[in-house]
């Protein structure tokens, strides 16, 4: 029950963010400037995680801006600062005409 309410006041979408946040904290996988591609990223709490660590949304001048592509089959609610890609499978080649208006890359794959 607490578990919940911490998720909660921290608005994250699910309790799994804290998953991400302390294996970021110890290893420092999510740098300002990175591009995250959340696959399977439904409710959509990892991505929240990394709009914010990869600086996706612009908050710090001196860092470089990230960018967050979020894909899942099942509907993902809206995320200020991520490009979601909902009903949508990965693995299908369809995937990537929706993704490459997301990419900053010429080459992804």
């Amino acid at each position: 029950m607490f578990g919940n309410i911490f998720v909660q006041v921290q608005n994250y979408r699910a309790r799994s963010a804290f998953k991400l946040l302390e294996i970021d904290d110890s290893f420092r996988i999510l740098k300002p400037g990175n591009t995250v591609v959340d696959v399977g990223a439904a409710p959509g709490s990892w991505t929240q995680v990394a709009v914010d660590r990869v600086n996706a949304i612009p908050t710090d001048a001196s860092q470089p801006e990230g960018m967050v592509i979020s894909v899942d089959l099942l509907r993902i609610p809206p995320i200020t600062g991520a490009n979601i890609l909902d009903h949508s499978d990965f693995s299908h080649g369809d995937c990537k005409t929706k993704f490459f208006p997301c990419s900053v890359e010429e080459e992804w794959m």
